[in-house]
């Protein structure tokens, strides 16, 4: 596997996922990351379960890194190379290339719309020598065809995974943030970029107004807008309410403590969050953004609200809040959907059949 880094961001969750799946069905994991910038939470569970090295950004920098990777390909021999994230997709389809003797795939998280056109050509020149690209929503399916040169023979869809009942440890958020018992929470978590929409989502929490019991906002993960989101919660008089809680391995503890988890991204791929909101009986209000009309199909598995619009956001908001019955009812439903169609072991499945199929067609002369 080949990524642009072991953050602790969600296609790093998955890598864990599949890697955790396949090593217990006896098959050996290389990780090649180009830069160190890594969650040590992310890192020390990889590391316990397969081989990780990191080039580094001076080596990427002296334009020495696709040959680490290539030496590394060559010490390595793989079977399957897996690219992860745009970076990684372009310099490990370029190694796989050179090297010669491995099935490439690359894996595609996201529509990628701000993708810097220089990387898009890159794509263009390169993604011709993947033998499968996975999507995990055929919703971005058609964005990547137009802009980064995947060919229909290429496609292959494959839904994320979910852990499911899995056990959650973390601290009492109502009492780490001194607040009452009946206090209800809205919780978003995401990097905070201009693709989640935070702004949209801060605006319409100052719409729906104190209510009783009073509801609060809060916000998991950091990121570029910290200090403008801030500056924002100000403005609109909402400091007390809305509470900024950085990066949080507890996310899973965070859900299960939440009266509702808002996305209001204007795009995505298919949203882990989302998913391990449902897994939660979380009640989600989501914007209709690419796979997360594949996770919630019908009105009986939460909220959706348009994108970009503060008012349908807030319709949807007040709809959860103002019946506590019918909220439990959509989560319960989309626990159950999740359950069936998203666990883990369906994701580790699907790869490992591509992986075997792929192999075959190589092999066959």
């Amino acid at each position: 596997m080949v990524v642009d880094s072991l953050a602790g961001g969600g296609t790093q969750r998955q890598m864990r996922f599949l890697c955790r799946g396949l090593v217990e069905r006896g098959h050996q994991i290389k990780i090649c990351a180009l830069n160190r910038d890594d969650d040590p939470e992310v890192i020390s569970y990889l590391n316990s379960v397969a081989e990780v090295e990191v080039i580094g950004k001076l080596l990427l920098i002296c334009m020495l890194g696709p040959f680490g990777l290539v030496r590394r390909l060559a010490k390595w021999k793989p079977d399957i190379i897996l690219t992860l994230l745009p970076y990684a997709d372009i310099l490990g389809r370029m190694a796989g290339r050179i090297y010669g003797k491995s099935v490439i795939v690359t894996a595609i998280q996201a529509r990628n719309i701000d993708k810097p056109i220089w990387l898009r050509l890159l794509d263009k020149l390169t993604m011709n020598w993947a033998d499968r690209v996975i999507f995990n929503s055929a919703s971005v399916v058609p964005f990547s065809r137009r802009n980064e040169g995947v060919k229909s023979r290429q496609v292959q869809v494959i839904a994320n995974g979910v852990e499911l009942d899995q056990e959650v440890e973390g601290p009492d958020i109502r009492a780490q943030l001194d607040l009452a018992n009946n206090v209800r929470l809205i919780l978003c978590v995401g990097r905070l970029r201009p693709q989640k929409r935070l702004d949209l989502a801060i605006e319409a929490f100052s719409l729906l107004g104190v209510g009783s019991p009073p509801t609060h906002l809060v916000i998991a993960g950091c990121g570029p807008l910290e200090s403008v989101l801030k500056t924002m919660v100000t403005k609109k008089g909402l400091n007390g309410r809305v509470h900024f809680l950085g990066h949080r391995h507890d996310v899973p503890s965070l859900l299960r403590q939440s009266d509702c988890f808002l996305l209001s991204s204007d795009w995505e791929g298919q949203p882990n969050v989302v998913l391990e909101a449902m897994a939660a009986e979380c009640p989600v209000v989501s914007t209709r953004v690419d796979g997360v009309e594949d996770l919630i199909v019908n009105e009986a598995m939460g909220w959706l609200a348009d994108k970009g619009s503060t008012q349908s956001i807030v319709s949807a908001l007040t709809s959860r809040l103002s019946n506590d019955e019918d909220a439990l009812s959509r989560a319960r439903c989309a626990k159950q959907w999740v359950s069936q169609q998203y666990s883990c072991q369906k994701l580790v499945d699907r790869y490992e059949n591509l992986f075997h199929e792929l192999l075959a067609s190589r092999s066959t002369p």
